[in-house]
């Protein structure tokens, strides 16, 4: 039966579609999948995992019976195993969540999560690629801060919660095949200006004295505190070609809370400090686009790289990123990508961070 369709340019007829397995907070064991795009080489829909880890996907029928026998198969089962459904078999629905397990790592090695019709060996429908990544270390020193004044008194440490912090990063970043060594934390006191803020004014203004502060080499030095400057701002990163152009070290600075009563929460500091990595990482921006002209489409939004973590509220579709909100406010996503996409010179995040904690110092 010939179905008319009005096609300019391209038009893909998918069976089925492939998400994030849950929304919210990202999860080291949900990647987001990086559904960009259509073209060569990069067909498929991508999920990174790491060797050794299990993962979950989500599955859903979007031009097929839900009751059409559909079955999830490994185009090699020594790299990549299917653990659920039991058999591959999945169930009747609208939506299914499959299981799977890397076997293998690499930088990365490749393989395919196939959707068969009618048995294990029928045609195939869909076809998720999932890249299986070697596991790659960095180490982090934590810094809990208290801030007194010029005497020497007054000052309270920042209340962040480190390891639920870090949890998060962990979990956006695990996807890569890039986990975080928290060293131990350190618990500094400093006498500035004013009690409990760091002052960022003329710039760098105090923020060299902080940077400065038992700083440890061979690691990504975090300094949380309670307030930077007298402003909104919520965190500050400093790369090494970054902190070289400064003259000071390199660091990220994370505030409990602003001047106005925005308080950090730990979601949003995990965010930003796994945004701020990136940047350590040789990440940019997407397509390097600085506010006002940062991007707004709902891949770039989705992104951890995008420019804004809390990504103002538009009142429509591009509100529902999957990572929730703050305020009616959309928190911008954990993707970090593994597609190159013709016209966005930062792409393909994965691969650049990878060699970059390779070639180091990041």
């Amino acid at each position: 039966m010939a179905i008319p369709l009005s096609i300019y340019n391209e038009r893909r007829v998918v069976m089925v579609r492939w998400k994030r397995a849950r929304t919210g907070d990202p999860h080291r064991h949900y990647p987001d999948v990086d559904v960009r795009g259509t073209k060569t080489p990069e067909f498929a829909a991508i999920i990174g995992m790491m060797q050794d880890r299990e993962a979950y996907v989500k599955m859903e029928r979007e031009n097929i019976d839900n009751a059409a026998p559909l079955f999830a198969v490994s185009s090699d089962a020594a790299k990549l195993q299917v653990l659920e459904p039991a058999g591959g078999t999945i169930p009747s629905g609208a939506d299914t969540i499959i299981k799977l397990k890397a076997l293998t790592g690499g930088n990365p090695t490749e393989v395919h999560l196939e959707i068969r019709f009618g048995s294990t060996t029928g045609p195939i429908v869909s076809r998720l690629l999932v890249r299986c990544y070697t596991r790659r270390r960095v180490t982090i020193t934590p810094h809990v801060v208290t801030i007194h004044d010029g005497t020497g008194a007054g000052g309270t440490a920042s209340v962040a919660n480190v390891a639920n912090i870090m949890t998060h990063v962990q979990a956006i970043w695990r996807h890569s095949g890039v986990e975080f060594t928290i060293g131990a934390t350190q618990n500094e006191t400093l006498n500035l200006a004013t009690v409990d803020i760091v002052s960022h004014t003329p710039f760098p203004g105090e923020l060299q004295t902080l940077l400065a502060t038992n700083w440890v080499a061979n690691t990504i030095n975090v300094y949380f505190v309670r307030q930077i400057g007298t402003g909104n701002f919520l965190g500050f990163g400093f790369s090494r070609p970054t902190a070289t152009g400064l003259g000071t070290n390199p660091g990220i600075i994370l505030g409990d809370q602003t001047a106005s009563g925005m308080i950090h929460d730990t979601a949003w500091a995990g965010n930003d400090l796994a945004h701020e990595a990136g940047h350590f990482f040789q990440l940019w921006h997407p397509n390097n686009q600085q506010p006002p002209n940062q991007r707004e489409d709902t891949w770039s939004r989705r992104m951890l790289m995008h420019n804004h973590n809390l990504q103002g509220a538009h009142g429509n579709w591009k509100d529902n990123n999957s990572y929730g909100s703050v305020g009616g406010n959309a928190r911008r996503g954990g993707l970090v990508t593994h597609k190159h996409i013709t016209g966005i010179a930062t792409d393909n995040e994965t691969r650049t961070a990878r060699g970059a904690i390779v070639s180091g110092p990041y």
